[in-house]
Formats: C-alpha cells, structure tokens, sequence
C-alpha cells in the first residue's frame, strides 16, 4: 500500500488535559485539526474540573514532559509550537531548553495563570520560570490584561501599553493582549511588537461566558502560522475564527458554555478561510482561501490578504537530534524510564493573587495532587467576569443580529451566530 507523501502542518501542543474537552489538550486538538493542522500534544498537567472551575491537578514531572516533546519529535519534525499550562516551574524551564532547538518555527505561548473560576494555577515560582525562560522563545504571547499586568510584574491599574513595553524588553517580539477584562463597551484587542502597537482589533462583546477561549485563540494563531499567514493577520484570522465558536457554543454542562471548533462541519459544511483547501470537510461547499477584510484595525494598515493555501510554506524541518544533554529527562529517555518528580512548586497554593475570571485551560500547579478550595454553589456568570480573554469571548467588530445573517468574508460560514 502507498501512502500520501503530503502532509499538512504539524503544530506541538503542551498543554495540561481537561476532561470535559473544553480547554487545554482537547481544546488544541480540536483547534489545530479543524484549522488544517496535523497536532501532536505533550501532557504537562493532568486536571481534574468541569465546566464550573477546577477541582484538582497534578503537574507531570518535567523529566516526563522533556521525553514526551523528544520522542514526538525525533520522529515527526514540527512546523510551530503552542504552549499553555505548563503545571510547573521546572516544565517551564525544560520546554524552553526544548523549544530553543527549534530556533525557526514560531511559538505561541498562552501564559495560563488561573482558571475561569479564579483557582491559581501558576504560583510565584511558575510566574518567574515563565518570565526568564519560556516567554524570551516566544514568537508571541497571548495575556488577558490581567496576565500581562502581572506578567510584567505591574499594578493592576498599570496601563496595558506599559505592560506591553515591559514584556517585549525582556525579550518577546510580539505580544498579544485581549481586552476582556477592561472596562470597555467593546473588547480591544492590541497586538503589540517590538516598534509599538501593530494592530489593534476591536469587537462586541458576547453575553455569556465560555470554557477553553484562551485555548482556542492561541492554538488558533499557531495553526495559521503554520499554515503560512504572517503574524499579524494570523492574529487576525485566528481572532475571527474563535469568535464564531464561541458564538456556536453550546452548554452541555452546569457552568461556562464550551466553544465549538467544528461549527462549519455541523452547519452547512462551508469551510472557513483559515483552514487550507485539502482540509477534507464532510459536506463542504465553498472552498477555502477566501480573503480577510478587517473591518477595523486602528493601528496598522489592512493587510491585502489574510490567507495563503501554502501546501509548502510550513517548514518540514531537519531531523531532530538528540542533542539535550541539558534537557531534564535526556538520559532517561534513551533508556525508557524517568528518576523520581522534582519538587513542585509550593506557591500554587497561593490564591492572593490569581486572576477572576480566567476560562479553565485545562490546568496544573505541582507534582503533588492539588485539591482546590470549595467554592460557593455555581451562580450564574458574565463574560465580563469570566472569561480568561481569547478574542474576548468578545470577538466581533460587527454583530449578526440573528442566525443565519451573512457572517465576516474571514470564515464564510452560511450560518452566522
């Protein structure tokens, strides 16, 4: 039997598990394939939560993660990477040293913090190992305001362009900032590099509020860098296509409402504009490629075309060789077993200063099981106060007023929100 020899853009997720699939793992599986991706994933935090906040995790030891991300690799060469919890410090460190050996495929970081119910999940000492490791090999980085505000080590009330300025010195090209959390009639997202504000994105904000947005919108970008967009309208397109899944989301559970990936299979089959045209969709009708016209970007010129069917522009990459002496679990993996968790990190535990309203991405604070605090019974929440801030679950510069209205020329699905 003869095998396909193309194959589309492999992106590497890592990421913790949540098994509602609403964020971390499941939520970049989905992503990536529904964005033309073939994902890969690496387990940094195994969760258990719902929909409603997380009840405990445990984070992988990092001599785990580091063999995971070896193996996948020295076999299946990837064309970008996307990180979100990484469960510990120590995972923090060894996915940097890791990614620092692909120097040239671009990597989105989504810097989880805390989850949609306010659970820490990112202690003193995660927060410094993102800070001086992982973020300096990011291609860009994707806080809410409420991230990049402590990320960058400010008051709550520091302006977000300052906070921008402050991560980009330490080293991160390009970070994204999505403005769920301000105090805004509309949610405005500003994309921020090393010369200013690139682009900046505004859209209504959706009523509700939803599990894994973070997850979707960062996974999202990775897939279009991967399939070949160059930045800015990666973040552009990406930001389109997570506010349609939001607005397809659907509620299965008691708490915050789960995006849906696949709104164009389940509708009509019309395949968006971010996903390439040898995606197979079951009952597509309209072939994919079709331009991006923003609507609204204040800070930089639109860009002539939001989307390249580029079959050859993801990098197939060189062999991978195990040169990581250095890398936690290096030895260990060539003679299959790994040495006993490092301690993880003890100021998980620390809730002073988590982030309200940050969706669940699938999260991980330690080597140790950590149980959350109980919480008053669920009530009733908004994307105000929920969401950790994927295009916000906001996403939208221009709202369709009922199903079926004619949806943005950026996914072209027939069916709109």
């Amino acid at each position: 039997m003869s095998f396909n020899t193309s194959h589309p853009p492999v992106v590497l997720a890592f990421a913790g598990t949540d098994p509602v699939g609403g964020a971390g793992l499941q939520a970049d599986l989905l992503t990536l394939s529904n964005l033309g991706c073939y994902a890969m994933t690496v387990v940094t935090a195994i969760t258990a939560q719902d929909t409603e906040g997380v009840a405990a995790s445990q984070a992988v030891d990092a001599k785990m993660v580091t063999r995971q991300a070896m193996v996948a690799l020295s076999d299946i060469a990837a064309a970008a990477f996307k990180v979100g919890l990484v469960g510990s410090a120590e995972n923090a460190v060894a996915i940097a040293k890791i990614l620092k050996k692909h120097s040239g495929r671009p990597v989105v970081v989504d810097p989880v913090l805390a989850s949609g119910r306010g659970d820490a999940l990112a202690g003193k000492g995660v927060i410094s190992a993102l800070r001086d490791s992982l973020l300096p090999v990011a291609t860009i980085i994707t806080p809410n305001s409420i991230e990049a505000r402590q990320l960058a080590g400010l008051k709550s009330s520091a302006p977000l362009a300052d906070a921008a300025r402050v991560l980009v010195d330490r080293g991160v090209p390009h970070v994204l900032i999505t403005g769920t959390h301000e105090d805004r009639p509309q949610v405005v997202n500003t994309l921020y590099g090393v010369e200013g504000v690139v682009r900046e994105d505004a859209w209504d904000r959706l009523p509700g509020s939803y599990h894994g947005s973070g997850c979707t919108l960062a996974s999202a970008i990775a897939a279009t860098l991967a399939n070949g967009l160059e930045l800015a309208d990666a973040v552009r397109a990406a930001q389109e296509y997570t506010w349609q899944t939001l607005a397809h989301a659907t509620r299965p559970g008691r708490g915050q409402a789960l995006p849906d990936r696949f709104f164009w299979v389940r509708h009509d089959g019309t395949v968006p504009a971010s996903v390439p045209a040898a995606v197979p969709a079951a009952g597509a009708t309209a072939p994919a490629g079709e331009e991006l016209h923003p609507r609204h970007t204040d800070a930089a010129p639109a860009s002539e075309e939001s989307h390249r069917e580029n079959a050859d522009a993801a990098p197939g990459g060189e062999e991978f060789h195990r040169e990581h002496a250095d890398a936690p679990g290096y030895a260990e993996s060539l003679h299959g077993h790994t040495d006993a968790a490092p301690d993880g990190d003890e100021s998980h535990h620390e809730h002073a200063d988590s982030a309200p309203g940050q969706d669940g991405p699938a999260c991980g604070s330690s080597s140790e099981m950590h149980e959350m605090p109980p919480t008053d019974p669920p009530r009733e929440r908004t994307a105000d106060a929920d969401e950790r801030g994927a295009p916000g679950h906001p996403v939208r510069e221009e709202s369709h007023d009922a199903p079926g209205a004619t949806p943005p020329a950026a996914i072209t699905p027939s069916h709109g929100p």
